[in-house]
């Protein structure tokens, strides 16, 4: 009986061993390779205030239109004023604000080139009025001149009768 109990004394202090090599060392490892980590989630918090309650979500990201349409102008210029990112606009709104400088300089141009123009027909027109009175004058010299002969074949053929 002494034998069994110094036995089972032996086995007992080497399950009590075993658990506490266990204990010691193996539950340390345990936790530190399988059981999940705790995440400790940072909440921003600031003091309460009296005033106007806004609430954003400052992120980083790309932003697609839903719908977008191409825009184009029947003349080119220099952009000085275009409308803010974001912002609905409407079919008749003004998306843009050109420069007028260049343009307000080639509608000087154009008039001028009118005026010029103008200038040029009313002057050919005086010149036109011009040759018109003479040749009518040169017209009627020659007419006299053919008449003139005329009644000189005339006499001339009468005297060449006689």
């Amino acid at each position: 009986m002494k034998q069994q109990i110094k036995v089972w004394g032996s086995r007992i202090i080497g399950i009590a061993l075993i658990a506490l090599a266990i204990q010691r060392w193996g539950v340390p490892l345990y936790r530190q390779y399988f059981v999940p980590k705790k995440v400790e989630v940072y909440i921003p918090t600031t003091r309460v205030k009296q005033g106007l309650f806004v609430i954003s979500f400052p992120e980083i990201g790309t932003l697609e239109a839903e719908k977008s349409v191409a825009v184009t102008a029947g003349i080119s210029g220099k952009i000085i004023d275009l409308v803010d990112d974001g912002v609905m606009v409407k079919a008749g709104d003004q998306i843009a604000l050109l420069d007028s400088k260049d343009i307000e300089r080639e509608i000087r141009t154009k008039k001028l080139e009118a005026k010029s123009a103008e200038a040029d027909v009313k002057r050919a027109q005086a010149e036109l009025a011009l040759l018109q009175e003479t040749n009518k004058t040169d017209l009627e010299q020659a007419q006299a001149q053919l008449e003139f002969d005329e009644n000189e074949l005339k006499l001339a053929t009468e005297d060449l009768a006689k």
